[in-house]
């Protein structure tokens, strides 16, 4: 029975950390649960509890799929019959939910306290914020709509379905809220909120009466929105501000700290490429002293990522003996090889570039030297992370690597990284710095002149990158068959769509550099 509460009560946690719900809400969830199966004894078709709030819905749903996937898996074998005290699952789990609401214990709210802290953030904010006002401006069928489609997973669709929204209830803070969560990077986000203000005026955010309440629920919606606007702008002074906000209200949760987590992200990419490499060097965000609150949350943050980020240096540093010195940022230019991993006789290219080059430059530079037609998502793979662009897929577990430098990732020859393209053939190049070369005199990143001008350009090279789509290594060496073999039955489709023209053993430096005088880099 332990196991069971452990799953329901990490569920029920789990499930307020991801959203906007509080502690009150889950004893709500709990308590409704006690009710549905004291009932479904007496009326086995009975559905779940449900509301109109999509949010609450989630928790609901978590706790339901908690119960399922307990049964499922056979957990509560033993647990109910005739020689326990539980003769059926309902009571059983009537049972469980009941100890749950026995166990959350709720502190009290100081009422007087919460009014008067809201009294002073709507005279703030130029808003009326009242708890007892009705948050509820949406039409049920309209909040039964976005409910449905939340519930979906369908995003796309709830895209569109927010976009339409918010034309027809422009005073709605629930739909802006959706629309600023449901865009795919924090650069969208700026882009979408460029003419809201700074600080952020509520009336122009939505078109909200200035004789309406706002209700508590309406409020927190405003704030982590404006929460999440100031992390993708950058803004420290105003994040702090809205941060204040809510830790005095009790209300910051994981989906505040994520957002967080972006805006303390950056500091750290700022302070690489500042030259400080190792977080024992970098400089802890600045605070606020009208906002000391949030300047000690943020700062708590910030300590527990550098004391995350130095364990996995300390244990990059054992496994490669690596020093502080293996981290300087070298300038000048680097000679790297990029090789195509899994293919022999090997697929190589020996290129010069600025030590300094963008990853997102990088990217484009091997694309051109090896022969890829940049159809399909890539990735830089290192000790540090994994890292690509933000816009490629928002769903993906890289990081943004906007703004990232090579010369950061590998500051000695032998240092490596990898650089994947085409996740579904799974192409893998080693990249390997061999040389840093001093800055070459007159050398521009304006894109204007030649390969010389602009300190990229290839030097040397073996064979031919293989076709786009050909099915990885393995259909690659298929190709090589059919090249060699082309009498053999299964040899006249591979050989008709690579066009008859392939040669793997071919290689020009010269319309390799035309190519990549082309780049802007």
């Amino acid at each position: 029975m332990q196991h069971l509460y452990d799953t329901l009560r990490a569920a029920g946690q789990s499930a307020i950390d991801q959203s906007d719900l509080i502690q009150t809400q889950l004893l709500q969830a709990y308590t409704s649960y006690v009710d549905y199966f004291d009932l479904l004894e007496t009326d086995p078709d009975l559905e779940p509890p449900t509301s109109l709030d999509p949010a609450y819905d989630e928790l609901l749903l978590a706790l339901w799929n908690a119960v399922v996937d307990f049964e499922d898996a056979g957990l509560d074998e033993g647990l109910i019959g005739g020689q326990t005290p539980y003769p059926t699952h309902e009571i059983m789990y009537a049972a469980v939910f009941r100890q749950l609401v026995d166990e959350l214990t709720i502190e009290p709210v100081d009422e007087d306290q919460l009014r008067d802290t809201l009294r002073q953030i709507g005279k703030e904010l130029g808003l009326r914020i009242d708890p007892e006002a009705d948050h509820k401006n949406l039409p049920q069928e309209v909040a039964e709509r976005l409910e449905q489609l939340t519930a979906s997973g369908k995003v796309e669709q709830l895209i569109a379905t927010v976009d339409e929204l918010i034309n027809t209830h422009p005073d709605s803070l629930l739909l802006q809220s959706l629309q600023v969560q449901l865009l795919p990077s924090p650069e969208a986000v700026v882009e979408y909120t460029a003419d809201w203000g700074q600080p952020i005026d509520p009336h122009g955010v939505v078109d909200l009466p200035r004789d309406r309440a706002l209700s508590l629920l309406e409020y927190l919606t405003l704030e982590r929105m404006c929460l999440t606007v100031y992390t993708a702008r950058l803004e420290r002074y105003y994040l702090l501000q809205s941060l204040e906000r809510l830790l005095l209200l009790d209300q910051v949760t994981d989906y505040e700290d994520s957002r967080l987590a972006y805006f303390l992200s950056n500091l750290v990419q700022g302070e690489m490429q500042a030259g400080r490499l190792l977080p024992h060097t970098w400089q802890p965000p600045a605070g606020e002293s009208e906002f000391p609150d949030a300047s000690a949350y943020l700062l708590k943050l910030w300590e527990g990522m550098v004391e995350d980020m130095s364990g996995g240096m300390a244990s990059m540093f054992a496994g490669q003996n690596l020093t502080d010195a293996d981290f300087e940022v070298p300038q000048g230019r680097y000679q790297i090889k990029v090789t195509l991993q899994g293919i022999r006789p090997p697929i190589w290219r020996r290129l010069i570039v600025p030590a300094g080059i963008e990853l997102a430059d990088l990217h484009y530079v091997i694309q051109e030297a090896m022969g890829w037609h940049n159809g399909h998502l890539h990735a830089f793979q290192t000790a540090m992370g994994t890292y690509g662009p933000a816009d490629d897929d928002p769903y993906s577990e890289f990081e943004d690597y906007a703004g990232l430098t090579l010369n950061i990732l590998m500051q000695k020859p032998k240092h490596k990284i990898s650089y994947a393209y085409d996740f579904g053939d799974g192409w893998e190049h080693e990249i390997l710095l061999e040389k840093v070369l001093p800055a070459q005199q007159g050398a521009s990143s304006s894109g204007v002149g030649g390969p010389d001008v602009r300190q990229v350009q290839c030097i040397k090279g073996k064979r031919a990158c293989p076709p786009e789509d050909c099915g990885g290594v393995g259909g690659y060496y298929m190709l090589l068959e059919a090249l060699q073999h082309p009498e053999k039955e299964d040899s006249a489709d591979l050989l008709e769509w690579v066009g008859g023209d392939y040669d793997p053993e071919e290689f020009n430096v010269a319309q390799v550099n035309a190519r990549l005088a082309k780049l802007q880099v």
